[in-house]
């Protein structure tokens, strides 16, 4: 038995990949087994962890399928659908008070007896590989990644960890064979503290699949480096805009309608708008050809403006190094990272978010304390938020804990 991976290393098993992979979805029809209670599949067994009512735990039991289970159990309060639809519309008692704060536990109990007790399935998902997997569904951007696609994908990385898990417990992977069509080296990680060549750096991460999202933020990194030189407001702007469209926050219209009204540099005089006009590049082309190419014109307009200065430019070189390293790390590993990601508490998921959203990359080193009384079990991870003497969006770290890749 075969089961073939997307070519883009991403399993979309919500909608695009829906064919081949529904088995990941909490619909597929798998009994699980729990504190002695079996449920038809871990959907049921989610939504009856809602209430601890017998005749709630009673009404999911017999709901005709893992969608009416859902709807008796959404909260009547989100919608006037869901209203009509829940079990605990008019009832004196509501969803449990606590549910916010334990569901990622309920869910992942239920994906571990799903995937620990069906062999088939489990032998279906160690078959996944290191494949990123995701929900992706527009409807729902915390299970999965919403609308603009940066959700927090948690059903997804929830079912990476499990997979990682089962792994772990056992020596050798039985099961289906994977079969690719895209096959990235898998090289060891290679030490990159020392390099100060930005084409050699990337090489390293082109090699190992620096994901498109990252390539955009270093070049985004490139073109801040060169705001005392940008003396034309439209070329900033290119550079805002780009910067929110990495995460969602932007559309690609109002891209190109940045792009369009920035000027173009016919002339040797306009080298620091070079950088943001190449950022167009990154529309319709690879991603780690156009981080290149606007890496190099800001080196060039940098050798510009310091008087043709090759030290100036040598330095400009250097410091686009430790971009690379703040946002892949020293020793880049193939992306995305989610596959290997442990999971950090609560509390510790909250402060990283809300730093992340808020640009309040300054708090890191709080988070890396947090983390480390919470016992996290990367230290690298940590030492990282701790002690780097700058950070900006896209430090790996910080997307490690996040799971984005």
């Amino acid at each position: 038995m075969t089961l073939l991976i997307p070519e883009d290393n991403r399993i979309l098993f919500f909608k695009r990949d829906r064919e081949r992979f529904g088995f990941l979805s909490n619909y597929h029809e798998a009994p699980v087994t729990i504190d002695g209670e079996t449920w038809r599949s871990a959907e049921f067994y989610y939504q009856a962890q809602k209430s601890d009512n017998p005749a709630y735990r009673e009404a999911i039991r017999q709901a005709t399928s893992a969608d009416h289970a859902k709807g008796l159990g959404s909260d009547p309060q989100r919608s006037r659908k869901a209203r009509k639809r829940s079990w605990f519309h008019g009832q004196a008692e509501g969803i449990r008070g606590d549910w916010d704060e334990v569901k990622l536990k309920v869910m992942a109990t239920a994906l571990r007896a799903k995937f620990g007790q069906n062999p088939d399935l489990q032998a279906l998902l160690l078959a996944t590989g290191d494949a990123a997997i995701v929900e992706d569904s527009a409807h729902d951007p915390f299970w999965g990644i919403g609308r603009d696609g940066q959700g927090l994908n948690w059903l997804g990385r929830l079912l990476m960890e499990v997979r990682q898990e089962l792994r772990a417990a056992q020596p050798t992977e039985a099961g289906p064979r994977i079969a690719r069509g895209n096959r990235l080296n898998l090289r060891s990680a290679v030490d990159c503290t020392t390099i100060s060549d930005p084409h050699r750096l990337l090489d390293e991460v082109n090699q190992l699949g620096g994901s498109a999202r990252k390539y955009r933020l270093f070049a985004v990194a490139c073109c801040r480096r060169l705001a005392q030189y940008l003396s034309d407001p439209a070329s900033r702007a290119v550079v805002d805009v780009f910067d929110r469209r990495c995460d969602g926050h932007a559309t690609q219209e109002e891209l190109v309608a940045a792009l369009a009204a920035a000027r173009v540099p016919a002339e040797e005089g306009d080298l620091a708008a070079t950088a943001p006009a190449l950022l167009s590049r990154f529309l319709d082309g690879a991603p780690d050809q156009a981080a290149r190419a606007v890496a190099d014109a800001a080196v060039t307009a940098v050798h510009f403006y310091e008087g043709q200065d090759d030290a100036a430019a040598q330095r400009e070189a250097a410091s686009q190094c430790d971009l690379l390293r703040e946002i892949f790390g020293s020793q880049p590993t193939r992306t995305p990272v989610l596959a290997t990601t442990p999971r950090a508490s609560d509390r510790s998921l909250q402060l990283a978010e809300s730093i992340y959203r808020e640009g309040r990359f300054s708090d890191l080193p709080a988070l890396a304390d947090m983390l480390e009384a919470d016992g996290y079990p990367r230290p690298d991870v940590v030492q990282h938020l701790r002690d780097a003497a700058s950070h900006l969006r896209g430090c790996w770290a910080l997307d490690f804990v996040l799971g984005i890749g």
